[in-house]
């Protein structure tokens, strides 16, 4: 199919129109002829279930995504089975094709058919080493560093052009880049629908896809409230609050606590129970490399996190890796104000940059599907049962994102710690 490289203006009486054609790889949508021709792909994984024993920790979480989705456990348990089959094969196939994987997209009926994505054509070693019923699609026309490369330059250029708002993330089903700006009202600047489109770069007027807003779409979650990391009061006697995250060590073996970058003057910790202790910066970062900072306590930091409002706390176990996220994976997150434990949205972007008027841009972020924290969250762990995927910014685009915790070595030079 054709696809153009489509400028739109929402919240207005107009309706989109394209301007440039290109060609990209048609959309797979599920259908109920899939649905037909892979039911012995859920009863293999139905199987695969029956035989699985699942920790306390797991059913926790799956019981909250079933219930957020209107789902069955047993098909809570189908879908992260299926997801943690893709983790394996993704792993598997990127030693075949390296940069030309592009990644793995769950199929929104659980337990059916998954998709992996290729740039280029499929090598039969890769058909080999795919599970019986995994759909292979290529012919992608970039590569998935070439796509975060689009991605990051689009984001950089909208800048430029005087958005003071903007979300850009890559989509690996259709090989395109989509971006959200809030329009700027300024006779001087030609941002009109048509002069944006029009003044773009050769090479990003097309797989492009931009929308333009009239409202504010973005959100920082450090505000006057939440628990857990606080300032000093400020002159007028404001106490900013933030989320910890997770417990991490340094290449020295130093241990500490993270939240998010843009918390800025952090000075105590407050535990349940009312425990409160002072903390000390060790280094931060709010740009290319995400949203993060961490904190000395001067006690034990142990490897643990609390996990939901009723102060119970699980181990740490693993780290999930951005490259084993899976399109349209459930993951939870925990933060202080919200005080609640949330696994109703899914990932639908590994690659995200947004950015905040007044504040900055940060880069390579994961996108989720809705916008679940608020004021006081900043920080706060996105997690599935034992494993930490990463910490909260806020809202791009309303949609939440976070900074994948394997990034966090990058960025500030610490890793999780881990049981």
């Amino acid at each position: 199919m054709s696809k153009l490289l489509l400028v739109t203006l929402k919240k207005m009486a107009v309706p989109a129109f394209a301007l440039l054609t290109v060609t990209v790889a048609s959309v797979h949508a599920d259908t109920e002829d899939t649905l037909r021709t892979d039911s012995a792909f859920r009863l293999m994984i139905d199987r695969h279930v029956s035989e699985t024993m699942y920790s306390e920790a797991a059913l926790q979480d799956l019981r909250l995504i079933a219930e957020a989705r209107g789902w069955s456990l047993a098909d809570a348990k189908a879908q992260r089975k299926v997801t943690a089959m893709l983790g394996k094969t993704g792993r598997k196939i990127r030693k075949i094709v390296g940069d030309r994987y592009l990644g793995s997209r769950l199929s929104t009926n659980p337990g059916q058919m998954p998709t992996i994505y290729l740039s280029g054509d499929i090598p039969e070693s890769v058909r080999d080493a795919a599970p019986e019923g995994v759909q292979i699609q290529g012919d992608g026309k970039y590569t998935l560093s070439e796509l975060e490369a689009r991605q990051k330059r689009l984001h950089n250029i909208l800048i430029n052009f005087g958005h003071k708002e903007i979300a850009t993330d890559i989509d690996i089903q259709n090989g395109t880049i989509n971006a959200t700006v809030l329009r700027v009202e300024d006779p001087r600047l030609d941002i009109s629908v048509e002069g944006l489109a029009y003044r773009l770069p050769e090479s990003l007027q097309s797989d492009v896809s931009v929308t333009v807003e009239r409202d504010s779409f973005v959100s920082l979650d450090a505000s006057f409230g939440g628990i857990d990391i606080r300032s000093s009061p400020d002159a007028n006697g404001r106490v900013g609050k933030c989320t910890t995250g997770w417990v991490v060590k340094d290449s020295s073996g130093n241990t500490g606590v993270t939240t998010a970058g843009h918390c800025s003057a952090m000075a105590e910790i407050e535990h349940w129970g009312g425990r409160i202790h002072d903390i000390t910066l060790e280094g931060s970062h709010f740009g290319r490399n995400g949203d993060i900072s961490w904190y000395s306590t001067g006690t034990q930091d142990l490897a643990y996190f609390y996990f939901n409002h009723l102060n119970q706390v699980r181990e740490v176990k693993a780290v999930k890796a951005v490259r084993d996220m899976v399109i349209g994976e459930p993951v939870c997150v925990y933060g202080g104000a919200s005080n609640l434990r949330d696994c109703s949205a899914n990932i639908v972007s590994t690659s995200a940059s947004c950015t905040y008027e007044g504040v900055g841009t940060v880069k390579n972020m994961i996108s989720m599907s809705k916008y679940l924290t608020m004021g006081g969250d900043s920080g706060g762990g996105w997690s599935y049962e034992n494993t930490a995927f990463g910490s909260t910014t806020g809202s791009c685009d309303s949609k939440s994102i976070f900074l994948p915790a394997d990034r966090y070595n990058k960025a500030i030079g610490v890793t999780v710690l881990t049981r």
